[in-house]
């Protein structure tokens, strides 16, 4: 995380400084579900605003469905 925290500092940066939040969904089977704590450290430490959901499953459609539903009406305030 440390190479990525490097090369992308002023971009993570310039993302904290917006003010619509990233959504974060992770099933706990999923096979990235490894990286979601730390990433959601390094959101943290860059004061990124999130939105975290996790739910059971893993990388699939249910999961993907559940999250674009929660999401996509907040693309619209």
């Amino acid at each position: 995380m440390d190479v990525y925290r490097a090369a992308h500092d002023a971009a993570l940066k310039a993302r904290a400084k917006m003010n619509a939040p990233v959504f974060y969904g992770f099933g706990r089977d999923d096979f990235l579900y490894a990286m979601s704590a730390p990433t959601r450290q390094l959101m943290d430490d860059y004061h990124i605003r999130y939105l975290y959901r996790e739910s059971g499953g893993g990388h699939d459609w249910p999961n993907w469905r559940d999250y674009l539903n929660e999401f996509a009406p907040l693309l619209f305030r």
